[in-house]
Parts: C-alpha cells; structure tokens; sequence
C-alpha cells in the first residue's frame, strides 16, 4: 500500500500517510479494516477472533504511522463510531464516564 502511495522513495515511508492527498486512501484503509473487524465481532460465535484481532492491531498501528492529528481528523469520528459499534457487538460494558463510546451511544 505505501509503495503505490507515494511516487519517490522516502527515508520515511509512513511520510505518505501523512499527506493530505493520500486522506481517501487512509480512510478507505480504515474503514476496511474496521470493517473486518466489526463482521467478525457481529457473526458471534462462528466469527474469527482472531482476524477481528488482528485487524484491531492493524487499525492501531496505522493510527501509531499516520502520527499527525490534522490527517487523522479525517477519519477519528468514525474509528470512534466503529470501535463503540464492535464494543457493543461484542457486549463490552461501557460503564466509564469518559469512555468515547458511551458519549457517542448516549
């Protein structure tokens, strides 16, 4: 993904997640991957864990790669919106007042 992310070769191949230009396609990696994740969590028992795990860690480590607030605004309301969705699904009790979650559910 980041080799067709960016055209020169960088010493920093993260630098083109962080690019204002390459916003649709950080989103799009994000929504795939929450995705994945919140299918498996709502196909209950016959669900991959595992994948619905692993796809969780891909969501934080993009996020640890992208490292600019102004880029991930792009996208921050709806990794909120998805992880209140699989924390749900999954029956995670939200019981903190300041958890994201339960501000978005209520």
């Amino acid at each position: 993904m980041l080799n067709s992310a960016t055209n020169s070769p960088t010493s920093d191949p993260t630098a083109a997640l962080r690019d204002a230009s390459k916003a649709p396609l950080v989103a799009y990696s994000f929504s795939t991957l929450m995705a994945a994740a919140e299918g498996e969590v709502q196909a209950g028992l016959t669900g991959s864990k595992a994948l619905s795990a692993a796809a969780l860690k891909a969501v934080r480590c993009l996020v640890a790669a992208v490292k600019d607030g102004n880029a991930l605004a792009f996208v921050l309301p709806g990794l909120a919106s998805g992880l209140a969705k699989i924390m749900i699904a999954a029956g995670i009790p939200c019981t903190h007042v300041c958890c994201l979650c339960c501000i978005i559910v209520v």
